[in-house]
């Protein structure tokens, strides 16, 4: 007993626990260190890889600034005007949010862009259905108005502005 005591006890350091390893993989990115605009600069880089995605999804749905953008002479500079000054969380956020939706569209209807305000409605009823809370319906209509005014659908065609789909998120 007195020895495990002494071993409990003991000053002996040589004794200790392996060293811990560091992760093998970063998650930072060492691309930028030592830059002093790192981050002003991935978050430039992330926002071009949204505007792209969105640009994409832009032109799967025929939505009307596409017919700008054929007869623009710079597609590029229409096509970073869809993004609305937002940040790149934001329009990552919304574009992801849309694709869930798009694919919805495209089981239902064989487009990815709804017929009418009955397709918004039963889709944000597929959500409620998959018991998804209340902030999903939230970021659904929030995809939904941000893809519209991207796509500058005029106002009196904006689903997002149906009544019943305010009183259906609310």
């Amino acid at each position: 007993r007195s020895r495990a005591l002494s071993e409990v006890h003991s000053t002996d350091h040589t004794k200790r626990m392996p060293a811990a390893s560091f992760p093998a993989r970063l998650k930072r990115s060492r691309r930028l260190e030592g830059e002093p605009n790192a981050r002003a600069k991935t978050e430039a880089h992330k926002r071009e890889q949204w505007i792209r995605e969105l640009r994409e999804l832009v032109i799967a749905a025929k939505l009307p600034v596409v017919e700008i953008m054929r007869a623009s002479s710079d597609p590029s500079n229409v096509a970073k005007l869809l993004a609305q000054g937002r940040r790149g969380s934001t329009i990552r956020r919304r574009v992801l949010d849309w694709n869930v939706a798009a694919r919805y569209f495209n089981i239902v209807a064989g487009i990815p862009w709804p017929r009418g305000i009955h397709d918004v409605l039963d889709y944000l009823q597929s959500l409620c259905d998959a018991e998804l809370p209340p902030s999903a319906l939230m970021r659904a209509s929030h995809a939904l108005m941000f893809m519209e005014r991207a796509g500058n659908v005029p106002v009196a065609d904006q689903l997002s502005q149906h009544p019943l789909l305010k009183a259906a998120v609310q």
